[in-house]
């Protein structure tokens, strides 16, 4: 990997893609980066875990084979995790349209890898004069591909230099950890000019007496030095929990969501608050290219009155207990009944049929009444 973060540094096109932002840094190599990959899958697995309903106004409606399975050949989150992957790296990412309802609207498409399709701009504006995708030497048609903008033009572009420095850093890390690297050297002190074959079997009687004694010695014609850096004189564990951060900046996701050490701590009970923010600062983007353009009135898109949005009730569900409060509040408002507040929890079968209150306990029979109990019978007794 070291010739190839060199090469990337000098800026050689064999590790750059060349696509509509040229310069920019191979997905292959960025995902060599621990953090990268962390990021990266973080964002698109998060997203790819949230089912697409549709909505007509504000009535909930099937969301069709096309919003439940994309594609063919895969399940959703699959598809869905891999459009989100090419948003977070490039600017755009695309899908092919390769089956339609009897309606024209798309009913199976595919994704396609944002680096084998190009598309030109009419001068001076950014409108899209046309696009081709090529697979196997065949053409796409325009109308077939739909198109989703990133709020970006991607962390191979703007994450550059950083990915770069992440990549330097883990180099320099396997380099210390290589038995090739020598942790120390023998220096001939006398007159004395030994020749190959004396310096190697010196080096050879020294190894083999380190492996066996701990204790070393040599005479006076032979001194021992150390090396004059290491990892821990250079700090690379610092240095790489530092690129970590930064990348994690530049992905908007809090830093220990990328296993990174950040000073600050998380409890249960704020969980729920975390994953809403967590949405609403770094996934949202995302989110509303893919929602965005499938809610557009086009024959790419959504009938009219129809939009598309995320389905983000098992995400943000909290801890039992509120959940189980906010169940109780809505019933007894009569905002939901009890069924609906069962599918929201997942639970089997019809709910439980409350029990009456308990009565009063009858009297036995054959014993009189207390006297007590019934003022009127004791006054005409008297």
């Amino acid at each position: 990997m070291a010739p190839a973060v060199a090469r990337a540094l000098n800026g050689a096109n064999g590790l750059l893609y060349g696509g509509p932002l040229p310069g920019m840094l191979s997905r292959e190599l960025a995902l060599q980066v621990p953090a990268v990959r962390r990021g990266v899958n973080l964002i698109a697995g998060s997203v790819g875990s949230f089912p697409l309903s549709r909505w007509r106004g504000e009535d909930r409606i099937e969301p069709g084979r096309f919003l439940a399975f994309p594609e063919n050949y895969r399940p959703y989150a699959r598809t869905m995790a891999a459009t989100v992957r090419h948003l977070v790296l490039y600017p755009y990412a695309w899908w092919q349209v390769t089956a339609r309802t009897f309606s024209g609207f798309p009913d199976r498409v595919r994704v396609l890898d944002p680096e084998y399709v190009s598309f030109d701009r009419e001068f001076g504006t950014d409108e899209v004069n046309a696009e081709y995708a090529f697979y196997k030497g065949r053409k796409i048609p325009r109308a077939d591909l739909i198109c989703f903008e990133g709020p970006d033009d991607g962390l191979l572009a703007y994450g550059r230099l950083e990915v770069l420095t992440a990549l330097a850093l883990e180099v320099a890390a396997n380099r210390y950890a290589s038995p090739e690297v020598p942790t120390g050297y023998l220096k001939q002190e006398g007159q004395y000019v030994l020749d190959p074959g004396e310096v190697s079997k010196l080096l050879d009687d020294w190894e083999k007496s380190r492996m066996a004694h701990a204790t070393a010695y040599l005479n006076a014609g032979v001194s021992y030095h150390t090396a004059q850096s290491s990892a821990a004189d250079l700090q690379l564990v610092e240095a790489r929990e530092e690129s970590a951060k930064q990348l994690a900046r530049l992905l908007g996701i809090p830093a220990r969501y990328m296993s990174v050490h950040s000073g600050d701590s998380m409890t249960y009970s704020n969980v729920a608050a975390e994953r809403s923010d967590f949405v609403d600062l770094c996934l949202s983007p995302y989110m509303e290219a893919i929602t965005g353009r499938l809610s557009m009135e086009d024959r790419n898109g959504s009938p009219r009155g129809q939009n598309v949005a995320f389905d983000l009730d098992s995400f943000l569900r909290g801890d039992p207990a509120e959940r189980a409060q906010r169940s109780k509040t809505l019933v007894e408002l009569d905002v939901m009944d009890r069924i609906e507040a069962r599918r929201l929890e997942r639970l089997p079968g019809p709910p439980p049929k409350r029990s009456a209150p308990p009565s009063a306990p009858a009297a036995p029979t054959g014993q009189p009444a207390d006297p007590a109990a019934d003022p009127p019978a004791r006054q005409e007794a008297a």
